[in-house]
This record gives C-alpha cells, sequence and structure tokens, in this order.
C-alpha cells in the first residue's frame, strides 16, 4: 500500500494549514479506504485511539460501498486530490494481509476459530 495517513499526517496538515491561513478542519477529508479487497472512496468523520494504541479512523464510506465504519490508519491513505473525487490509483494489492471479510478488529487467526 502506498503511505498509510495517519493521526501524525492530519495533525501536521492541520498546523501547515493555519501557518497558511487555511481552516483545516478533519471533516473534509477524504481518503481512500481499504475494505476487505475493496478499495473505497471515504470521508474522515473522527479519530480514535484503541485502548492498545492502535489509530483509527471513523469513516464515511462514499462508494463502492456505502456506509459508515471505523478502520486502522494503515488501511487508509490520503487521495490525491481532496475534493471528494478519491483520484489515486489502487494499489492496495501489495498489502493483502487481512482476508476477506477481516476489517482488522481481530488477527487472522483470531477469525478463523
Amino acid at each position: 500500500m502506498s503511505i498509510p495517513y495517519t493521526h501524525a499526517d492530519h495533525a501536521k496538515a492541520i498546523v501547515i494549514g493555519q501557518i497558511n491561513g487555511e481552516r483545516i478542519g478533519i471533516k473534509p477529508t477524504h481518503v481512500q479506504a481499504r475494505i476487505g479487497r475493496i478499495v473505497c472512496c471515504a470521508r474522515i468523520l473522527n479519530a480514535w485511539d484503541t485502548s492498545d494504541g492502535k489509530e483509527m479512523w471513523q469513516l464515511e464510506l462514499l462508494g463502492p460501498i456505502k456506509g459508515r465504519m471505523s478502520t486502522q490508519s494503515h488501511n487508509v491513505r490520503l487521495c490525491q486530490g481532496v475534493d471528494g473525487r478519491c483520484t489515486c490509483v489502487p494499489d492496495f494489492r501489495a498489502v493483502l494481509e487481512v482476508p476477506d471479510g477481516n476489517h482488522g478488529e481481530t488477527s487472522s487467526r483470531e477469525s478463523e476459530a
């Protein structure tokens, strides 16, 4: 996968935006998210960390899957065009260690049990 979009990346974007006189919030940020083996266009709704320190994004999925869900930051990347069109070319094929149907909440071994 290309470089994941982390909480630190988002904080840096906010600081740089403020220096440049822009107001950047978490809500208008569009990303691509890997859901199983499908790459979806999504919009960040919120950021949170699990009790064991994993970075999570709460997302509004815009297509081809639609809905809301949370996923780890390593499954999310910033779009090249931050206009909601998600113009990056999907290249998630390199990191398919999470089997279809498992969205990172459990390890592969736990999901087989």
